[in-house]
Formats: structure tokens, sequence, C-alpha cells
């Protein structure tokens, strides 16, 4: 049994605070994102009729899945000495929870499975500002 969930955001950010520290920057933006997650559940199965008659009943290889639409909200800020490094907190809210999937046949009876709310990530990369030259 293995379980995984990617996710994949996109947004739009405006900086409403720059401090100019020698030739460098940072910057605090708030952010509004959307995005579309998926759920994996890998195991052997062998009836689908239900989540539970498939996760119950090993056999053949499956994949069970569930996706889930996004909006979301954060703050963000970065620091650019050359590179970029910066730090961001947000909360993804479900929009719309699709059902459990085996391929295209929807399952009942599945988990109410949302790893969604706050979270925080960290920035590393490469920044260059182009209104100086």
């Amino acid at each position: 049994l293995s379980l995984n969930h990617v996710i994949l955001r996109g947004g739009v950010g405006y900086v409403v605070y720059r401090n100019r520290i020698s030739e460098r920057f940072f910057d605090v933006y708030p952010f509004l994102q959307a995005g579309y997650g998926r759920i994996n559940v890998s195991f052997r199965d062998k009836e689908r009729r239900d989540f539970r008659g498939a996760v119950s009943s090993p056999g053949l290889g499956s994949t069970l899945h569930r996706g889930t639409y996004t909006l979301g909200l954060g703050l963000g800020a970065s620091f650019d000495f050359g590179f970029t490094l910066g730090i961001s907190l947000g909360y993804d809210h479900p929009v719309y929870v699709e059902d459990w999937f085996y391929g295209s046949e929807r399952l009942e009876g599945g988990p109410r499975v949302l790893p969604y709310g706050f979270y925080m990530n960290f920035q590393v990369g490469y920044a260059r500002d182009w209104t100086e030259r």
C-alpha cells in the first residue's frame, strides 16, 4: 500500500513592501492562487465494487485516485542577494472535491481525505531586476 499527494498551484501576487538594502531587495507580497491536487492510493486490487472492496480484496495491482480543486491566499517574503531566498505562508481551501475513481470507474464509500489547509514553502532561486541595466 502506498499513498501520495501532488498539488499544482498557480497564482498572482503584488509587492506591497520593498526595502532596498545596498543594491539588494527585501520584498513582502500577498498572493492569490488556484490549484489542483490529486491523492493516489496504490495497492493490489481484484474486486472494485467499492472502495472498501478494493482495499479488502488484494490481487492485481491498481491505483485509486481522487482530485480536488482549490483556491488559496497567502503572504510571502523574499530577499534577493544575487539569488533569492524566500518563504511563503498560505492556506488552500478545497472548492470542489471529486469522488474516488479506479481508472474511469467511480467508487462509492471512500474515505473523506482532504490534505489541504495551512502550509509553508521555502524558496531558493535566481532573480534579476529587469529595471536595472
